[in-house]
């Protein structure tokens, strides 16, 4: 069992009532055991082996009664799951390197990073945004390492539909940035110059053909046809399993990387609760998630989209529609690569891992 003994949930009846509590290694069964609990239900990712990094198991259960479990916890590592078609939250993972970024002034950063945020959603909706009321910021920071998470309040309570609609937000935000080259810092080894929220992106077609060259090296001992046979078809499976998979994992609140120690936290900067000075620590849970445990179909935050992607001036967001299939996007998300078994061919998957299991790991 993925818990450790001191982890294990205690069952009580008063626990039991507020749901259900199972884990599952496969992340495609927990989200079918998740659709059959109800809208209530959620999927919740969790490392726990030092030994095998990036592996992972998923929880599900409600809201209520995960935090019943969650908050007698200590030294954590779980993250919520956000699957693709559910209402969520604008959401954005900061980050830089001190070392790569000495002349780097944080206050001037977060400044120049509010007033992008503005600019955008006032160009695309005329949405007056309020950086201080309107975002909850989580630090998780070290002498090594810039790192907040921000959670966008937005006016009403409105959402955005799903998790891959924000990819046409954060594109204008991406391309203001860079632009005005304002939010702009070194990556960790400072080799490129990015965007704040862009250091910890995973280029999904990056991985396919990183992956698929792992593969490729390892495949030279085996025959030409062999070769040419299980590459093709290894890479039509990786590019539909990566493609396909816009589920994403966000790090939740109290929680640390896999092997760290330091949790993400209500920052110190953060002006969220100014009218409730002393928030509890459910309170801030429940603010942080990106799939909020209530909503209405109501409440949907609409993107603007025209044949030509350009961005529509509209002053009435409630009345914008998005198209139904919106493409996905893997940028300025922080979620978790690492083991999970959801392949459109199984045979070829089993077939593949086996060949490759004392010699490369084709999932890292």
């Amino acid at each position: 069992m993925a818990f450790s003994e001191k982890q294990k949930p205690k069952r009580s009846l008063f626990e039991d009532s507020l749901g259900c509590f199972m884990v599952y290694k496969r992340q495609d069964d927990a989200l079918l055991k998740c659709k059959q609990e109800g809208p209530m239900a959620r999927v919740f990712a969790f490392e726990y082996s030092i030994y095998y990094p990036g592996q992972r198991q998923y929880l599900v259960s409600t809201v209520q009664r995960f935090w019943q479990w969650y908050k007698k916890q200590c030294d954590v590592s779980f993250y919520e799951l956000i699957p693709q078609n559910r209402p969520a939250r604008l959401y954005f993972d900061l980050e830089f390197y001190w070392k790569t970024n000495p002349n780097v002034n944080e206050k001037d950063l977060i400044k120049d990073f509010n007033d992008c945020v503005i600019e955008v959603f006032m160009e695309m909706f005329g949405v007056d945004l309020d950086p201080e009321k309107q975002m909850l910021v989580l630090d998780a920071s070290t002498t090594t390492k810039f790192s907040e998470h921000i959670i966008v309040h937005l006016f009403d309570n409105h959402l955005f539909p799903s998790n891959t609609s924000m990819k046409f937000f954060i594109q204008q935000l991406k391309e203001k940035m860079l632009s005005s080259g304002r939010c702009l810092v070194w990556n960790v080894d400072a080799t490129k110059l990015t965007t704040l929220f862009d250091t910890a992106v995973y280029s999904v077609w990056a991985a396919c053909d990183r992956q698929a060259d792992q593969f490729f090296l390892f495949s030279i001992i085996v025959t030409a046809v062999t070769i040419i046979i299980l590459k093709f078809l290894f890479l039509i499976e990786l590019s539909l399993s990566l493609a396909g998979n816009k589920n994403r994992n966000f790090r939740l609140y109290l929680s640390s990387k896999l092997g760290k120690n330091n949790p993400l936290v209500l920052a110190k900067r953060c002006n969220f609760y100014v009218q409730k000075k002393y928030p509890s620590k459910q309170q801030i849970f429940l603010d942080s998630l990106i799939v909020p445990a209530k909503y209405s179909t109501s409440e949907f935050f609409y993107i603007p989209i025209t044949e030509n992607r350009e961005y529509l001036n509209i002053q009435k967001p409630k009345t914008l529609i998005v198209p139904t299939q919106v493409p996905s996007s893997s940028e300025s998300l922080d979620y978790m690569i690492g083991h999970g078994a959801t392949s459109p061919f199984p045979i070829l998957e089993q077939h593949v891992i086996a060949i490759n299991r004392y010699a490369l790991n084709i999932y890292q």
